[in-house]
């Protein structure tokens, strides 16, 4: 995840996570392209039907 590491929080520790929604929320991260292209509609079509057919 590189720089977004390090709102990252440990498994069950609720209370890091609210630290960190609270340090997004007042000091949002700079996301490119590069950070979001992964969840783009036609990326995650690709990747279920690859799923779906590798099941066949």
């Amino acid at each position: 995840t590189g720089e977004l590491a390090e709102f990252l929080s440990p498994p069950g520790d609720t209370e890091a996570m609210a630290k960190n929604i609270r340090k997004v929320i007042d000091h949002p991260p700079r996301l490119g392209y590069e950070h979001i292209a992964k969840f783009h509609k036609d990326v995650n079509f690709q990747k279920y039907l690859s799923l779906v057919e590798g099941n066949k």
